[in-house]
């Protein structure tokens, strides 16, 4: 038996959690439809990025920390924050977050803050480019805005519907999580399509990996997709590579091409197959 609750987070993002409740609250799946369970405990895993040391990193949205996963198991904050979100490394392996309800992205330098960009507006998803630009997804204003490294900030594309999640592809161009219903192809000259429209709630989770497969969580499907511009409704398609994740936000790969997967619903960590 399970119930849908509207909570609000931040500075005002509507979500519907899938909250468990009465015997079924341990049955989540963890089998090969779900995943493989690794962690449990986080408050809304928001953002996943792995490290140069391969240790994992969870946005612990809820609990306002970042914490570090090494791949030994062990666990412990990295950081104390306020509403964090997406997390990318730069070239130089620092840490950056996306602090959602503070409108900027800093920079984790030892035990400081370092403020790399402000003025946002929601910040959720963030990447860093081939150019070395931090990439980020201003769900407020419907941007998609790039911080070179000397500061410069250039404004990639304006008008996106609620953009969560970005993930840059090798041609120069980006993959933007449209929380409105949509994956959009962002080309490097600026053109926008969309190439998925069979999501329901895309969020910040989207990645590609090596061969260029683009792969995104459906939050409000419980499921993470394959993106292909081939088949499916008008504008492309998908195929889901894992069903029965509860409310799956944050998406990351990592060593050996697994993706990882954080579940708002439950508060776990999965780790998918590597898809053939």
């Amino acid at each position: 038996m399970s119930t849908t609750r509207r909570v609000v987070i931040g500075a005002g993002l509507a979500v519907a959690a899938r909250l468990a409740v009465g015997p079924s609250a341990a049955a989540a799946p963890s089998g090969p439809a779900g995943g493989e369970v690794l962690h449990r405990g986080f408050r809304s895993p928001v953002g996943l990025a792995f490290g140069p040391d391969g240790s994992l990193h969870v946005a612990n949205w809820s609990g306002g920390t970042v914490e570090r996963i090494t791949p030994a198991g062990e666990r412990s904050v990295a950081v104390t924050v306020r509403s964090p979100a997406g997390l990318a490394f730069d070239a130089a392996g620092a840490l950056h977050v996306a602090l959602y309800a503070d409108d900027r992205v800093v920079r984790v330098d030892g035990p400081r803050l370092v403020t790399v960009a402000d003025g946002l507006a929601t910040p959720v998803g963030i990447v860093f480019d081939g150019r070395g630009r931090l990439v980020i997804a201003n769900r407020g204003s419907g941007e998609i805005v790039a911080i070179a490294p000397d500061r410069t900030r250039t404004l990639l594309a304006r008008g996106v519907p609620t953009p969560a999640g970005v993930a840059a592809t090798a041609d120069g161009g980006f993959v933007l999580a449209n929380y409105g219903g949509s994956i959009v192809r962002l080309a490097p000259d600026g053109r926008r399509e969309d190439v998925a429209g069979d999501f329901v709630r895309p969020a910040a989770g989207i990645v590609v990996d090596r061969a260029g497969r683009v792969f995104a969580v459906d939050y409000g499907g419980d499921t993470v997709r394959e993106v292909s511009r081939a088949g499916g409704p008008p504008g492309g398609g998908s195929r889901v590579i894992a069903a029965g994740i509860p409310s799956p936000v944050g998406l990351a790969i990592g060593p050996g091409g697994a993706l990882h997967v954080g579940a708002w619903g439950d508060g776990t960590v999965r780790r998918l197959a590597p898809p053939e």
